[in-house]
């Protein structure tokens, strides 16, 4: 339970943008019949779950920082693995057949 705690509003907030973005996107092209842009949309939601998992802090970590960010990742390295190669490969799917095939 302590690593979830480490970089919780981080968390919380990267969480929120990428489901509220993803969800968003989603629900919009679902209205408009659109393949890529769904696409699009779970991709932007599973890097939100990435996110959570490996909290995105930007900057540089030195020493005891450092050790504290390796800790604070929630799953195993798998897991972490395959989301993110999930949401990347929904989302270039995704702007692959929005943007070049209008899909």
């Amino acid at each position: 339970m302590l690593k979830i705690k480490t970089y919780l509003v981080s968390r919380i907030c990267l969480l929120l943008f990428g489901l509220g973005i993803g969800t968003h996107q989603m629900w919009q092209a679902i209205q408009l019949h659109q393949l890529g842009a769904f696409l699009c949309g779970v991709g932007i939601f599973g890097f939100g779950v990435h996110w959570f998992l490996q909290p995105l802090i930007l900057g540089k970590r030195e020493g005891a920082e450092r050790l504290v960010y390796e800790n604070a990742k929630l799953g195993s390295a798998g897991l972490r693995k395959t989301v993110e190669s999930a949401a990347t490969g929904a989302l270039l799917l995704g702007m692959l057949l929005r943007y070049a095939f209008h899909l």
